[in-house]
């Protein structure tokens, strides 16, 4: 996979602190990446920590700060040329504490649009929760499972909450000055719209040939005339799609026929069909690419819906 990116990076961990013995007994970490956007959430659970300085994008605005139980946090965002300093000059020895901003500099946008974070820990971590959540309209450049892989490293879980993606990471013991880059390949409203500008194109030159072909050709024959006389039919002989249909895919077409709004989840189906995980998906996916259903991730299972030109 041949691609240029220009890295930026980002320290998430504190880069700054006073007490010897401090560490993160817990780092989360949260990316909810909207179409210009990144909201970044932190929950960090620290112990003998006693001030804090955080870099941050040049661009990050809304900042906010909490501990739980304290009704204020005193803290201090300080400009330099290429960053922010998020400075929390004072805290209790241990506690959780919350870090919120939004920020652009985390999407960028050359030859592919990808999101990009280093997560650099400057004290021991325990443990290191990281999610990035794509929301509604935004979508991972290719499959996972491709050999041009979208993200980097590859996620312990790929789940949805049945409107955004969530990938997740997991590591433990991180040491100090420990890093991580997190890197998505993302689908840009770019590549939708040349790949659509392309179809309407080709669609006008096909067109345009079919045209020319049927203007231009001369007829070889006539039609004999007992063929247009009026008594005369021709009847319809095409056959039913179902009867091309496999008696699986039609137990499984009749199944969402009969189901509410013609809609029922894949594990339900399996169960009632008594098919098994593999045989369930590998059928599913044959309907899906001939254009007869459609399966839509929700929660931990999918929703299998019967298309429109389907149900009659």
């Amino acid at each position: 996979m041949r691609f240029s990116i220009i890295v930026f990076f980002v320290f998430l961990f504190p880069v700054f602190v006073l007490a010897q013995d401090s560490s993160f007994s817990e780092f989360n970490a949260e990316y909810t990446i909207h179409e210009n956007e990144v909201q970044v959430g932190y929950a960090l659970v620290y112990e003998n920590l006693t001030d804090l300085n955080l870099v941050l994008p040049l661009d990050s605005k809304n900042v906010q700060v909490t501990i739980p139980g304290m009704a204020s946090v005193s803290f201090d965002v300080v400009n330099f040329q290429k960053e922010k300093i998020l400075k929390i000059p004072s805290l209790p020895n241990s506690g959780t504490l919350t870090i919120a901003y939004s920020t652009k500099e985390l999407l960028q946008y050359s030859n592919r649009s990808f999101f990009l974070s280093e997560l650099r820990a400057s004290l021991p971590a325990q443990i290191l929760n990281v999610q990035i959540k794509l929301t509604e309209g935004q979508a991972l450049l290719n499959p996972i499972s491709s050999s041009d892989q979208p993200v980097f490293p590859l996620p312990d879980s790929i789940t949805s909450d049945g409107q955004n993606i969530l990938l997740q990471w997991h590591r433990f013991n991180l040491k100090k000055n420990e890093s991580i880059v997190f890197l998505v390949f993302l689908k840009s409203k770019n590549d939708s719209i040349s790949f659509l500008l392309f179809i309407i194109f080709s669609l006008v030159i096909i067109a345009g040939v079919v045209g020319y072909f049927f203007k231009h050709k001369k007829p070889k024959f006539k039609l004999p005339s007992f063929l247009s006389q009026p008594n005369l039919s021709v009847q319809n002989t095409d056959l039913e799609f179902e009867s091309h249909l496999l008696e699986k895919e039609k137990a499984i077409l009749q199944a969402l026929k009969n189901a509410p709004n013609f809609t029922v989840k894949q594990k339900q189906l399996q169960a009632e069909l008594n098919f098994s995980k593999a045989k369930l998906s590998r059928t599913l996916k044959d309907l899906q690419v001939r254009g007869l259903i459609e399966v839509v991730p929700y929660g931990n299972t999918n929703l299998v819906k019967l298309l429109e030109q389907v149900k009659k």
